[in-house]
């Protein structure tokens, strides 16, 4: 399964949109009722992590983790989640479903060193180096955390957010790390 969240706005009428534009996933309609589950585009996405809304550079070096966009929200969401599991026979079982709530420990230890360490370097200075073409940062990476990272989450090279000093840079956002994810 993948949860994705938006954050939204109030809008001058008193309406609600997204601020972020959310498309789960694509869904061949005539295509998918041919398809085992278990072989799926739905079943492969439920093995990656999870993201979370993009944050704003300038604005979360501003923030305090007790006042933080990301903690409150794993503080004040439930999450519900849906689980599949092979059986002896190798056939795919819905197991049941479960809503959940992140641990106050994950929470305070693990989730807040990311967020923390997120916002130094983004107070400190972001480096960026080329490494056989493919750009690396000094954000925190999944192996670094058993519960939460930070990677891109940009549409295209052009989705950028203002950096301290005024550079440019790929949206980023919290992940829940996958293997957290299954545990």
């Amino acid at each position: 399964m993948e949860l994705k969240v938006t954050p939204y706005r109030i809008n001058q009428n008193g309406s609600l949109s997204a601020k972020e534009r959310l498309i789960l996933t694509m869904i061949d309609y005539y295509q998918v009722v041919n398809e085992a589950f278990e072989e799926s585009h739905l079943w492969n996405k439920s093995k990656e992590s999870m993201s979370f809304p993009t944050f704003r550079f300038t604005e979360l070096i501003e923030e305090d983790w007790e006042d933080s966009t990301f903690g409150n929200y794993l503080r004040e969401t439930r999450f519900l989640f849906v689980v599949y599991k092979f059986d002896a026979d190798d056939t795919l079982r819905f197991r049941g479903c479960q809503f959940w709530n992140i641990p106050y420990e994950d929470l305070e230890t693990q989730v807040r060193d990311v967020w923390e360490k997120t916002r130094q370097v983004t107070r400190d200075g972001l480096r960026v180096r080329m490494v056989n073409g493919v750009r690396k940062n000094n954000f925190p990476k999944a192996a670094e955390n058993t519960v939460c990272h930070v990677r891109p989450h940009a549409q295209n090279a052009q989705d950028t957010y203002e950096l301290p000093g005024g550079r440019q840079y790929l949206k980023q956002c919290f992940w829940l790390n996958n293997t957290y994810i299954y545990d």
